[in-house]
């Protein structure tokens, strides 16, 4: 299967990937891992010589902070919780 367009964002690529992995078992994989992501947010390449494939997932913005606020959730910085947010546009 061809790589399919991706929306804009953040990509991220996971490598050595089983030559029959689908695009709804990454999926389904990454939401047990709690990254909620839509098909069309998922391409899955062509396999390579030796079996392999490769999987995009394109992030956007807000995912990648949850992302963040996830990992950093109980961490403290002198005593303090860190609070990540995005930066607000200036007009």
């Amino acid at each position: 299967m061809a790589r399919k367009n991706l929306p804009g964002g953040t990509w991220v690529t996971f490598k050595k990937l089983d030559g029959t992995t689908t695009e709804e078992e990454l999926q389904a994989a990454l939401w047990q891992a709690g990254i909620n992501v839509e098909l069309d947010q998922i391409s899955i390449g062509d396999v390579n010589q030796f079996g392999l494939n490769i999987g995009v997932v394109s992030l956007d913005k807000l995912q990648i902070l949850d992302l963040v606020k996830r990992a950093t959730c109980e961490t403290k910085l002198r005593g303090r919780a860190l609070e990540p947010v995005m930066p607000e546009k200036r007009k």
